[in-house]
């Protein structure tokens, strides 16, 4: 049983209820934990996120009574993958290391090798770029060892991108070559898109515009065909990025406003506030300093809001020189002999 073959609210509490009814052993106790976790992500998805980790911690210590130390490794891969959702980084990447001790305990290898994929993500996010491919090459070896051309494909990903954050964009591309073949071959839309994605940046950096524009627009389609919307409203702001290094910021704010518009309906905080900083740039650059102050008034607001540190002290920044643009102007205007 999994989440996402469960349609509503109404069949998780039915599942829940009579797993709790029939909990009186070990096994039974494995039903109710399953059914917890599917709930868990039910709430995650609607980003309810403490009831999410509420129920995880409920599993959890469940498991761990029960004295099944591949079970607990499991139910650890789970929530260090919750917390990793929720950008508490650290946190997900220690838990992703008691589940790849536990799994070394119990000598599964193949499970070993789902939590090191887990810590080689996390430590990619975390700029830990060097642990992240120790980590990644590891997965690597074992998932193609297993057999799993998935798993292996999402390695090969991720390994990509600490190449390309390293500066090795030639090792990039090997790797995102790989795994969009893999990709391909399973007919994953989703991971195809990924890998066109990555590939735009790589291009988008070189000076490529026009490669990388095609790159976003095959991503664009992928995503499109799988409905993923908060991907589709990554690949406009990278569209919009694009247009904009080509000087062209009529179209550059065309697909971001369209990309913040997604990112208002699926509640992508962190994307909007980028966005809107972004766009108060471009507005600034034209000397729409009304504009930019108000998409850079919105973003602070935001960052307020997600408690984004180190976005507000820059959007701070760049909020009082706009503000100093729009007085150097007024003052021009109101004495054109200076």
């Amino acid at each position: 049983m999994t989440y996402k073959l469960l349609q509503d609210y109404g069949n998780y509490l039915i599942i829940l209820e009579k797993q709790k009814e029939l909990a009186g052993s070990g096994g039974d106790l494995k039903n109710r934990s399953s059914a917890e976790i599917s709930l868990a992500y039910y709430w995650a998805d609607r980003l309810q996120y403490n009831r999410a980790d509420s129920l995880m911690e409920s599993v959890l210590e469940s498991v761990r009574k029960l004295g099944d130390k591949k079970e607990t490794a499991q139910t650890l891969i789970h929530f260090a993958g919750m917390k990793q959702r929720q950008a508490k980084l650290i946190p997900a990447l220690e838990t992703f290391e008691e589940a790849a001790g536990l799994f070394l305990e119990v000598s599964d290898t193949a499970g070993y090798g789902q939590a090191r994929l887990g810590s080689g993500i996390a430590n990619l996010q975390l700029g830990n770029y060097r642990a992240s491919e120790q980590n990644l090459l590891e997965a690597s070896g074992i998932k193609q060892r297993y057999s799993e051309p998935r798993g292996l494909a999402k390695a090969y990903t991720n390994l990509g991108v600490a190449y390309d954050h390293m500066g090795h964009t030639e090792q990039a591309e090997d790797y995102y070559k790989k795994a969009f073949d893999l990709y391909e071959s399973l007919q994953v839309k989703d991971g195809m898109a990924d890998i066109m994605m990555n590939t735009g940046v790589i291009q988008h950096n070189r000076g490529q515009f026009q490669k990388a524009l095609e790159s976003y627009r095959e991503a664009f389609r992928l995503f499109q065909s799988v409905k993923l919307r908060e991907s589709l409203g990554q690949v406009l702001t990278n569209l919009g990025l694009v247009y904009r290094d080509m000087n062209d910021f009529d179209t550059a704010l065309i697909y971001l406003n369209q990309a913040i518009q997604v990112e208002r309906e699926i509640r992508d905080w962190r994307g909007l506030a980028a966005d809107l900083s972004i766009s108060g740039n471009i507005y600034w650059r034209r000397s729409d300093f009304l504009k930019a102050q108000q998409a850079v008034e919105e973003a602070v607001s935001i960052r307020r809001g997600i408690g984004d540190r180190r976005g507000l002290s820059n959007d701070l920044i760049y909020l009082g020189i706009i503000l100093s643009s729009m007085a150097d102007s007024e003052a021009q205007a109101s004495n054109p002999y200076g």
